[in-house]
């Protein structure tokens, strides 16, 4: 920087000089210039070669260099001779990059952060750029005000942004480079090895890195404390509140934490070299984050003990001997494909997530069927659920469906439920095609039994042959499958085809004067008992076959959306023991046969 007296000797000579213009000066002197401008005039300095080369050739030191992305815009803040800002459209994104690559030949900065609503492909290109730009300290947020804004009701935002495309080797060419990394967004993409690698080069000095602050998802977290330390955690409620519980494989480990209600704090101290584990309550997002910190600490004795007293102490004891990075059980996961006609076609979809200890629940709503997957994809990737659940608004499942459902289909659940969600048709009255699940054949079905307790589908099933499912109920009766449960609608032929084939039975209805008409039932082969009811006002009945503790249940109602024509139905089910078979039959009665 020039001083005072120098830019004084300096207009005193510019005085006596009859014409004086840039090109008259010598490099050095525009080199004194350049040192006193900000970043977009320096980037004028591009009008011809010789401006060129001298702007390039004088170093600039900025404090901090910030960006914000939006959805149309970005904000650039650089604190240098004094805070400026610069906002730029996204149209003009090329412009943006030929002025980073710029800025990254010849200046360096104390702090570069990058404030992001959540990190697509453009935005990684982009935050690729800033860290070719020199400097001690990088950070990247989630820019919480964007996402505030596009929301009406701010409870409703609770999925966090993710960074998809921090892999291994784009955080170590990070590290390599920088002595402090801290990344306030989610990521996911890293394995357990892979932090592990990360760390260990840190604490062997492999790496400049002194200071890593990462999110990740509580599983990832889990398994890297188990991984580093052997030591397990886990939050229970008790009577006096949350309560944090932590485990180990060692015999007189030390572990110190803080914990309370909600949030606590892990340290695991390798003399000067500090592990923090840390889980505490987002209040912008409305849940909970877990987080990683490892770093190097500049305490000296007396320093590092003042921080270890702050700490609870605990010599564990041995509990456990391994620990599989399992995923975390949540209680539902159900998404609803709306159309443009629901609710003026203000969302497309709906997502809610429950958790199983109710400390929150997921519940957004989106227009954009990639945001849908992304979030899908996250949540096969870390979650068991109890329970999924697709409610289709269309009168089919068609290609839109059929791509989430096969999503869905990737999370690991004990039930798995398929159904039209009448409820947000606008124009139900008009509405007596029963919808169907045409992809749905044999080798699909049975994909989604194998790995589940139970499936319901209340869908038409017009794909699946009586034969096949012939075969679906012998390999639920022989327990070749963990079925224990399922609920299918099929079309009339294959119902009745069903019934006769497995059970030997069909039905007519019989009318006996003026009296209602009844259910007769007819054995071609030999006189059997049915146990069954029916309603005759609408015609709707179901038929209740037992194979000891094995019950098969054919039935047929008038749905109230589409009074024109009945649905048939089919359910198998093992129930637990003879109580609750005579229990389920309570409300039948039972006929014989006649023969045909």
């Amino acid at each position: 920087r020039m001083s005072e007296d120098t830019v004084e000797d300096l207009k005193m000579e510019m005085m006596n000089m009859e014409e004086l213009t840039l090109m008259n000066l010598p490099d050095e002197i525009l080199s004194m210039i350049i040192t006193n401008l900000d970043i977009p005039s320096r980037l004028n300095f591009r009008v011809n070669r010789r401006l060129n080369r001298v702007e390039l050739a004088t170093k600039n030191r900025i404090e901090k260099l910030e960006v914000t992305i939006e959805d149309d815009s970005f904000l650039f803040v650089v604190n240098e001779l004094e805070e400026s800002k610069l906002l730029v459209e996204k149209r003009g994104v090329k412009n943006i990059e030929e002025g980073l690559e710029r800025i990254a030949m010849n200046t360096t900065s104390n702090t570069i952060t990058a404030n992001v609503e959540d990190v697509n492909q453009e935005e990684f290109e982009l935050i690729k750029l800033f860290t070719e730009i020199p400097t001690k300290i990088f950070n990247i947020n989630p820019e919480c005000d964007a996402h505030l804004r596009h929301s009406d009701v701010v409870s409703i935002i609770h999925i966090y942004p993710t960074f998809n495309q921090l892999d291994y080797h784009f955080l170590l060419s990070l590290s390599k480079k920088r002595k402090r990394i801290e990344i306030g967004i989610e990521c996911d993409s890293l394995s357990v090895q892979e932090w592990v690698t990360i760390r260990q080069m840190m604490l062997s000095r492999e790496i400049s890195l002194v200071s890593l602050k990462v999110l990740m998802d509580e599983n990832v977290a889990s398994s890297i404390l188990f991984a580093l330390h052997g030591v397990k955690f886990e939050w229970r409620k008790t009577e006096n509140g949350n309560r944090l519980k932590i485990y180990t494989n060692e015999e007189g480990k030390i572990i110190h934490y803080i914990a309370s209600e909600v949030n606590f704090v892990i340290r695991l101290f390798n003399g000067r070299f500090v592990t923090t584990f840390y889980r505490f309550e987002d209040r912008r997002f409305n849940m909970l984050r877990f987080g990683l910190i490892v770093r190097w600490c500049k305490y000296n004795k007396e320093q590092l003990a003042a921080a270890i007293e702050k700490c609870h102490k605990k010599v564990l004891t041995p509990r456990i001997t391994e620990m599989s990075p399992s995923k975390k059980r949540i209680s539902s996961v159900d998404v609803i494909i709306c159309d443009s006609s629901y609710e003026d076609g203000e969302f497309e979809y709906s997502l809610t997530v429950e958790e199983m200890s109710g400390i929150r629940s997921v519940d957004v709503r989106l227009d954009d069927l990639n945001e849908l997957k992304k979030r899908l994809k996250r949540i096969a990737k870390f979650r068991i659920s109890n329970k999924v659940s697709l409610y289709a608004l269309d009168a089919d499942i068609g290609p839109k469906e059929f791509e989430i459902f096969n999503l869905m289909l990737e999370i690991e659940a004990d039930e798995m439920e398929i159904m039209p969600d009448y409820e947000l048709f606008p124009d139900y009255d008009d509405i007596y095609q029963f919808p169907s699940f045409p992809q749905l054949e044999y080798d699909l079905l049975l994909s989604i039994c194998e790995n589940r307790k139970r499936v319901s589908i209340d869908f038409d099933c017009i794909s699946v042959p009586v034969e096949k499912w012939i075969e679906l109920r012998r390999k639920i009766f022989s327990h070749e499958i963990p079925l224990t449960f399922i609920s299918v609608i099929l079309d009339k032929s294959t119902f009745n085809s069903l019934l006769l084939e497995v059970h030997g039975i069909r039905y007519e209805r019989k009318r006996y004067n003026r009296r209602p008409a009844y259910l007769r039932f007819i054995s071609p082969e030999e006189r059997k008992t049915v146990t069954y009811r029916e309603d005759s006002s609408n015609g709707s009945f179901s038929i209740l076959l037992s194979d000891g503790l094995f019950v098969t249940e054919f039935y047929a109602f008038k749905d109230i959306w589409a009074e024109k024509r009945m649905r048939f139905g089919l359910r198998m089910r093992w129930i637990e023991n003879e109580e609750e078979v005579v229990r389920a039959m309570q409300n039948y009665r039972t006929i014989y046969t006649v023969e045909e």
